[in-house]
């Protein structure tokens, strides 16, 4: 009697589908970071003990620039825009305990007190970040450990249901058209990784991931 059999090819359709319902919470995570309000913070600890200075000589020895961009905050890969509030002159510093140059017109924040909040915001958002790839990651090895416990799809999708909504459209259609007698063997399964799961896909149509 013919099968839908749960080949390495549908396994990675499904794992791929699998990817894109957390595609948007983690987008969405990655995009929480910290409002544009610290440009003129930035520059007043880092150039403003220079920026009378610099503004007696010719504009010509300075960059005038109305935004930088930071790469680092601390330890926390985080690069976004800082903007001024008006275009200020900016220097090269050879040496600084508070910012790096990075490449380019961008620049890194040491780990140092003038930016605790900062680094606060950093760590909160790389948080974020971290909580959802996490739950990607759990709910992925959640639907490897269904795939790898059976090997057609009739009962794995009996064991847990809503694995139809990460099945291609051309294998539905094959198993619509298949009938497949239950198999008296019946693997087991943790079924409160199941119940997680199922909860996963919930949140995500309502919203809440």
């Amino acid at each position: 009697m013919a099968v839908v059999r749960i080949t390495k090819e549908l396994k990675g359709d499904i794992i791929n589908a699998s990817m894109a319902k957390f595609r948007p919470s983690i987008e969405a995570a990655q995009d929480s970071k910290p409002d544009d309000v610290w440009g003129d913070y930035i520059y007043d600890k880092v150039w403003g003990p220079y920026r009378e200075r610099m503004e007696a000589l010719p504009k010509e020895f300075f960059s005038y620039k109305e935004a930088i961009i930071i790469r680092r905050v601390g330890a926390v890969d985080m690069s976004f825009i800082a903007t001024f509030s008006q275009p200020y002159p900016i220097a090269t510093l050879a040496d600084s305990h508070l910012i790096d140059k990075a490449w380019g017109e961008s620049y890194i924040l040491k780990a140092a007190f003038e930016w605790q909040d900062l680094m606060l915001a950093a760590d909160a958002w790389r948080e974020r970040c971290d909580r959802a790839l996490a739950r990607r990651t759990a709910f992925i090895d959640g639907v490897n450990s269904v795939l790898d416990t059976f090997t057609t799809l009739a009962p794995a999708l009996k064991a847990w249901p809503p694995l139809w909504e990460l099945v291609p459209g051309r294998v539905k259609t094959q198993h619509k058209e298949i009938k497949e007698r239950a198999k008296s063997d019946k693997p087991s399964i943790d079924t409160a990784k199941l119940g997680a799961m199922t909860g996963a896909l919930t949140a995500i149509k309502l919203g809440g991931m």
